[in-house]
């Protein structure tokens, strides 16, 4: 488990990522809950099915090796997972007032989200030594 759990930012990683399979899961079972007030403006399941799907297998393929490539993937697929959980907390955000678990949750897995790949963006250029956030 130490793999898992050597930085914040895996656990991070790993928790962004089940999440977004399993959103991607349950729109594939079941896309009745589209129709609820919080994601009114998701119309085709299709297109989030694909997109968190997509960046949650990227992500997992990205947690599970250990190389220089994998981090700098890593740290783009998890600045996709922000963008993905921030529309998630827009749309949840949409339907204030009241003040939901939605709108917080989102919201604050996006922004983690977001720093915990711009934190592996950092990581694979020092590892680089060029300090650059380029392509390695």
């Amino acid at each position: 488990m130490k793999w898992l759990f050597a930085t914040p930012t895996r656990a991070i990683e790993a928790f962004s990522c089940i999440l977004m399979l399993g959103f991607a899961l349950a729109l594939i079972v079941d896309d009745r809950m589209l129709a609820l007030p919080d994601y009114r403006g998701f119309t085709d399941r299709w297109y989030l099915v694909i997109g968190f799907a997509a960046v949650g297998v990227i992500c997992l393929q990205c947690l599970l090796r250990k190389t220089k490539h994998s981090l700098f993937c890593s740290g783009y697929s998890m600045i996709l997972a922000a963008l993905g959980w921030a529309a998630v907390g827009a749309q949840f955000g949409l339907s204030y007032p009241p003040l939901t678990l939605g709108q917080v949750a989102y919201t604050i897995l996006s922004l983690f989200s977001l720093l915990a790949g711009l934190y592996n963006l950092k990581q694979s250029s020092k590892e680089r030594g060029d300090g650059s956030m380029g392509h390695p």
